[in-house]
């Protein structure tokens, strides 16, 4: 499905550092198996140099994040607790003012994501929050607005 958070201030400004950040506790179920940026109607091509970090996620294959075949795995949540993160970094000169996150998740999925910005890739802002990856299999999307 598809979820609007209702709070954050829009995202002023391009920026380098886009990722998520996950705010339920960990919980078995289905893989992550491909991930979609957005700024606007257009989707931003991600490459597997962007892949900056994650902590927390488990059988993580970055490759298969983005390799267009919802059925590869590209990590699952079964044990990433409150705080665990995946981050892009889209890299200097190439900064992205993003406006749709988009996951596709193979099944049932507790998985809850604040969709989060920066530019030095130590301070973090949320952009949308509350990104629900449960109820089965499917794209799973938080979008949000840009002044």
């Amino acid at each position: 499905g598809s979820y609007i958070p209702p709070a954050p201030p829009p995202v002023s400004g391009a920026h380098r550092y886009w990722g998520v950040v996950k705010t339920n506790a960990a919980a078995s179920g289905a893989y992550h198996t491909e991930l979609e940026v957005y700024a606007g109607a257009t989707k931003v091509n991600v490459t597997y140099a962007m892949m900056y970090s994650q902590s927390g996620l488990g059988g993580v294959d970055w490759s298969k994040l983005i390799d267009g075949n919802n059925s590869t795995a590209g990590f699952h949540t079964d044990t990433a607790p409150v705080g665990a993160f995946y981050r892009l970094d889209f890299g200097v000169g190439n900064e992205q003012l993003l406006t749709k996150w988009r996951w596709y998740v193979s099944g049932a999925v507790t998985a809850i994501w604040d969709v989060v910005y920066s530019d030095d890739g130590t301070t973090w802002t949320v952009a949308a929050s509350g990104l629900d990856c449960s109820g089965g299999a499917g794209w799973k999307e938080a979008i949000w607005t840009n002044p």
